[in-house]
């Protein structure tokens, strides 16, 4: 037997600490400019808040292998819209950003998708995670990796900045997604949900999703450099991530099937998620910034 309310409040916990984490490094930017900043108007607040943004930022990898322990990878990161809602009043009350009727409108939009992948996962709570095969799984993970990575690349010197900013999306929100779907391979390794894997192979999967989280961030930071749009990476990447593990579970875990509900969750986040990412131009046509 699984538990998916668990591993789905275990997802909840892990994408509001992420998303937190960014409202605070947002609000304590400045602190990364502390050694140009004049005295007068240097914020020791403000830097004790970018400092905890970082350090809960770095608490992802924790709720993940919780969260693993309980139920498919799935669940977790289905719960991660929610943070961008909760981005988005901290963007709003916190950092006085301007927040549309078309946010809000993608914010209720993501809370009742998120209640229907809550009770769609509740239908399957007898799914075990250990019978998820780790050669599809690998099989996967290698063709969207070549695929996605391709059409990054080609993507820096042949497509406009909103096409480039889908590609390294679309290839950093499926990596970042990895992350947890090669956890639970790991852990389940040895035919039960540990914390840590409990045979000698799973540690291979276990420890190189380490390195797929920062691929995902490395790959960010590399798409913002070739002139990436971050409101245009950003629905594209949060869509990925919740899309590629579901995607995984149905080619990988035996009686993971589609359904009506799922389809109608999903569609109803990756509405939600572009909602909440829109916003209102500048006059040169380019979006302005906003943490949400």
């Amino acid at each position: 037997m699984t538990s998916p309310v668990l591993a789905m409040t275990f997802g909840l916990i892990n994408t509001t600490a992420l998303h937190l984490a960014k409202g605070m490094q947002q609000q304590g930017i400045e602190t990364l400019r502390w050694r140009t900043t004049p005295a007068a108007n240097r914020s020791g607040t403000k830097a004790t808040i970018y400092i905890l943004g970082v350090i809960l930022n770095n608490t992802s990898p924790i709720w993940l292998i919780l969260a693993n322990r309980y139920a498919a990878p799935a669940y977790a990161t289905g719960m991660f819209g929610v943070g961008l809602v909760l981005l988005l009043l901290y963007s709003h009350l916190i950092l006085r950003e301007p927040v549309s009727a078309v946010n809000y409108l993608g914010a209720a939009l993501i809370l009742l998708g998120t209640v229907l992948f809550a009770i769609h996962a509740n239908q399957n709570d007898d799914l075990s995670v250990a019978s998820m095969s780790p050669g599809a799984v690998s099989l996967f993970t290698v063709a969207y990796l070549l695929a996605t990575g391709l059409l990054a690349l080609l993507s820096i010197r042949r497509s406009t900045p909103i096409g480039l900013s889908a590609a390294f999306g679309l290839f950093a929100g499926g990596v970042g997604s990895l992350d947890p779907v090669l956890k639970a391979v790991g852990q389940n390794a040895g035919g039960t949900a540990m914390f840590f894997p409990a045979v000698a192979w799973g540690w291979i999967p276990f420890l190189l999703s380490f390195g797929f989280g920062v691929l995902a961030f490395v790959s960010v930071q590399y798409a913002f450099h070739h002139g990436a749009v971050a409101r245009s990476m950003a629905p594209v990447q949060t869509s990925a991530y919740v899309v590629v593990p579901v995607t995984v579970q149905l080619l990988a875990l035996p009686g993971y099937r589609v359904s009506l509900l799922l389809v109608l969750a999903v569609a109803l986040l990756l509405i939600g998620i572009a909602c909440t990412q829109s916003g209102p131009r500048a006059p040169d046509g380019e979006p302005q910034e906003n943490v949400a």
